[in-house]
């Protein structure tokens, strides 16, 4: 399950799937069966001739509370085996009590693992934006999640991180490069990030029969 915002739901990209899209790709091409879980559906018929799992849980302008009022329900009704959450931007973006917000991420989290606490649920810092607040923002919370995530592991959650910001900033040029506005990334910045959750999950899907 794609879980999160307009990234998640593919602002920006040319074919509406963002990292969907792309990340279906690499399964076809690794030989490794992989399907989408949620109630929207967006993206193109196919990839690479097979037709396109097109559901996911990607809403834009959502924050962390948002997210949170559905997510039991959603996560509860699908069940995903493999929950990819990268959720947080508009609270930067908005600057809606940021300081908080890695408090917001947890109480999410809790809820998704005490809805599917078999689930792997993996999940991403945000990625940069351009307008410097807004980066200085993403940068503090991006820094307090590893923590979340380690102390709901410790706990005996199936629960790890994937680092969105580092894969984008790694280019200098990132802004221009990567990006489409201020947010949102283009088709080679969704490109980064479909390369970066199949390096973690890519090795746990099972191969194509």
């Amino acid at each position: 399950m794609p879980l999160g915002d307009s990234i998640t739901y593919g602002a920006g990209s040319s074919d509406s799937a963002g990292y969907r899209s792309r990340l279906f790709h690499l399964s076809l091409v690794n030989h490794k069966s992989l399907t989408f879980v949620g109630g929207k559906h967006d993206g193109p018929a196919t990839v690479d001739g097979v037709p396109f799992p097109i559901d996911h849980e990607g809403f834009s302008g959502y924050e962390i509370a948002g997210i949170a009022g559905f997510a039991a329900e959603q996560v509860g009704y699908y069940k995903p085996q493999i929950l990819l959450l990268m959720i947080g931007m508009n609270d930067m973006a908005y600057g809606d009590a940021v300081t908080d917000a890695p408090t917001r991420l947890g109480s999410l989290l809790d809820l998704i693992i005490a809805t599917v606490p078999n689930s792997l649920i993996v999940v991403s810092t945000v990625t940069p934006a351009i307008d410097t607040v807004v980066y200085d923002r993403i940068r503090a919370f991006n820094a307090a999640i590893p923590a979340v995530v380690a102390s709901r592991a410790a706990a005996g959650a199936h629960i790890t991180t994937v680092d969105m910001f580092a894969a984008l900033a790694a280019d200098p040029k990132f802004a221009t490069t990567e990006l489409t506005d201020n947010l949102h990334p283009n088709d080679a910045g969704y490109t980064v990030i479909a390369q970066t959750w199949y390096d973690k999950v890519g090795p746990l899907l099972p191969p194509l029969k």
